[in-house]
């Protein structure tokens, strides 16, 4: 290891306390009594004949990258084992869900928890020895890569582009005088296959489709019995449904007017559903022209019946992926904000999809359903006219062959296990 690469892992060493200190203050009871970043002391041997895959993730939306891919290659043998680790206190519940789900279908989890700390990595790497370690997109880190090099693991990035972080860690490597490790990456579609094989010529570049497609039709086939019970208690409410998908209150502001003249009923799903956040998005819908009625009180007597206009304000949690299931369009929110959240949920169904600019660059699957014409970035008030002005037609005259395309999307988890296995021990 080179003088200058030691002189940056005790930097990041130094750093690691307060780090350490955040983490454990956010923490739930997944990982309040762990000392977390430093997982490498903890005791995982691991048998000569099983196989032991590391999955790490840095947040939500990158854990549902990978979770089907956890699963079935978790599950296809008998003889594996599973270490997850996550960067961000964010995706703590959702790891913790993954982990017990596998734990309940017999597989091992050595670990599941924060992962080291960048300056830590190799010492845990060393302690865990994975047969290889899988990220997705984005998350990158000098000495990860290094320590993969040095303990001969290979690194697979699902969804891989020459985003801004792997083109960092590369030229931080490079600066500090450390080889990549054995890359495999795995991007969604072929366009990203000639910049990655330019940035990184000795990687490995395998086109592999969006694993989150398999995840999001699993989750829709489980259904919700909730939401099918609000669905059956305003089956007669006008058409067309339209869906607000993790909203925010800058995209109802954005729509402003325009959505209390929206014709047949709209249902709004807010991002956050805790009562300060329903109240603000309630007053802005009121000025809008709309009278929403929150789901938490609707009961089958509340007649909707010759109603038009109506505002349905979902004020509970779990059940997006059926309502988009009963919509004949709809609107994903935080594009006009943080950034837009999922597409893959409705564009699953063959409906319409509108969303804000804020983060539409980030996801392949965004530029695909744009190049089918499903999805419309809606950058002014004007572009939003024209397209909720097309919503009256309904169901959409496309609707079966996005519905076909978006069956077409499916497998990318089937063609990374196979990937994975091929590069195996």
């Amino acid at each position: 290891m080179s003088a200058r690469f030691e002189l940056y892992k005790r930097l990041m060493q130094v750093l690691e306390r307060p780090v350490t200190i955040r983490r454990l203050s956010s923490a739930t009871g997944l990982l309040r009594c762990l000392d977390l970043p430093y997982m490498a002391t903890l005791s995982c041997p691991k048998s000569k004949s099983n196989e032991r895959g590391w999955f790490h993730a840095s947040s939500v939306g990158e854990l549902e990258v990978l979770w089907p891919v956890v699963e079935k290659w978790a599950l296809a043998k008998s003889q594996r084992e599973v270490v997850l680790t996550i960067f961000s206190a964010s995706a703590e519940r959702a790891v913790k869900r993954l982990s017990d789900d596998l734990i309940a279908k017999g597989v091992t989890v050595s670990f599941c928890g924060f992962s080291p700390w960048e300056g830590n990595w190799q010492t845990s790497i060393r302690t865990l020895r994975p047969d290889f370690l899988v990220t997705a997109k984005y998350e990158a880190w000098p000495e990860l890569w290094s320590a993969l090099r040095r303990e001969n693991v290979p690194l697979f990035i699902i969804g891989a582009t020459v985003r801004k972080s792997l083109s960092v860690v590369r030229s931080v490597c490079r600066i500090l005088g450390e080889e990549l490790p054995k890359l495999v990456l795995l991007p969604a579609d072929d366009s990203s296959v000639p910049d990655l094989e330019a940035s990184f010529p000795s990687a490995s570049v395998f086109p592999c489709g969006e694993p989150r497609w398999d995840r999001v039709q699993a989750r829709s086939a489980d259904g919700n019995s909730r939401a099918r019970e609000l669905v059956e208690y305003v089956a007669s409410a006008p058409r067309p449904w339209g869906i607000f998908g993790s909203a925010w209150e800058e995209d109802i502001m954005f729509w402003g007017r325009t959505l209390g003249a929206s014709a047949g009923t709209v249902w709004i799903v807010p991002h956050k559903v805790d009562s300060e956040h329903v109240r603000k998005i309630s007053e802005l819908l009121k000025s809008a022209g709309l009278e929403p009625v929150r789901t938490s009180a609707l009961t089958q007597e509340l007649a909707l019946n010759g109603k038009s206009g109506i505002c349905l304000l979902v004020d509970e949690m779990g059940f997006l992926l059926e309502l988009y299931s009963k919509a004949d369009w709809a609107f994903v929110g935080g594009g006009y904000g943080k950034g837009v959240h999922s597409t893959i949920e409705p564009a699953l169904h063959g409906i319409p999809i509108g969303i804000g600019p804020k983060g539409s660059g980030q996801f392949p699957e965004i530029r695909e359903l744009q190049r089918t014409g499903q999805l419309k970035v809606l950058e002014d008030r004007e572009a939003l006219s024209v397209w909720a002005g097309d919503l009256t037609t309904f169901p959409h005259p496309s609707v079966e062959l996005w519905k076909s395309q978006a069956q077409a999307r499916l497998g990318a988890t089937e063609k990374v296990i196979r990937i994975l296995e091929s590069f195996g021990p």
